[in-house]
Formats: C-alpha cells, sequence, structure tokens
C-alpha cells in the first residue's frame, strides 16, 4: 500500500513536466493502446491510398484509351491521312485498354470492399 501511495506521489510530482515524465507513468493498457493506435493508422493510411490509387489508375486508363482516337497531329484542323490509321494496331491497343481497365475497376472495387469490411467506413473519392 506505501509503494502504491509512493507511486501516486512521484506520479503526482512529474504531472505538468513534459512527455517523458508522463510516458513513463503510463499503464500497459495504455502504452498498448497507444501502439495499437498507431498500427491501426497506419495501416488505415496503407489501404486508403490503395483505392486512391486503384481509382486514379482506372482514370489515366481511360484517358488514354480517349486520346487514343485523337487523329489530329497537329491541331484542331487537321486529320490523320487515313493510309497513316492501321486499323489493326488500333483494335489491338483498344483490346488491351478495355482489359486493363476492366482488370483496374475489378481491384478498385476489390479495394474498397476491403477498406470497409478492415475499417467499417467506406472511402470517399
Amino acid at each position: 500500500m506505501e509503494n502504491n501511495q509512493n507511486a501516486a506521489v512521484a506520479l503526482e510530482e512529474t504531472a505538468g513536466k513534459g512527455f517523458v515524465y508522463e510516458s513513463l507513468g503510463r499503464s500497459n493498457a495504455e502504452i498498448r493502446k497507444d501502439r495499437g493506435d498507431a498500427i491501426a493508422e497506419d495501416l488505415e493510411l496503407a489501404f486508403k491510398r490503395d483505392v486512391e490509387d486503384s481509382a486514379r489508375k482506372v482514370s489515366r486508363l481511360e484517358r488514354e484509351r480517349k486520346a487514343m482516337y485523337d487523329f489530329s497531329p497537329n491541331n484542331t484542323t487537321s486529320l490523320v491521312l487515313s493510309k497513316n490509321v492501321n486499323a489493326d494496331e488500333i483494335l489491338t491497343a483498344d483490346k488491351k485498354f478495355t482489359i486493363d481497365i476492366r482488370n483496374a475497376r475489378i481491384e478498385l472495387e476489390l479495394a474498397k470492399e476491403r477498406y470497409q469490411e478492415l475499417f467499417g467506413k467506406s472511402v470517399t473519392l
């Protein structure tokens, strides 16, 4: 009992002396909570960033696919000559973009769902 009183007096004396003194007086439960909060915060930021990166990837791929059909090489009044357009290459590139966009959208939805499961809230983009 006397040890508890001495500890209480020592803690009272250290009150207001700064983080180091306060940190030394923390209980194991407080230390575990602080560590858990730090880990959870790092994980949440990483998962949120993954969702945001996935959304950015979808947008970028959609823009690139759309830009592929820009046939005005120099300005808005000129067009590429039809002999310079290779339909098979455009078809192949379009298919690749379409598949990449589809996969990126799937990854985005999975990342959103996983974030919701782990953190109990949805990411707003």
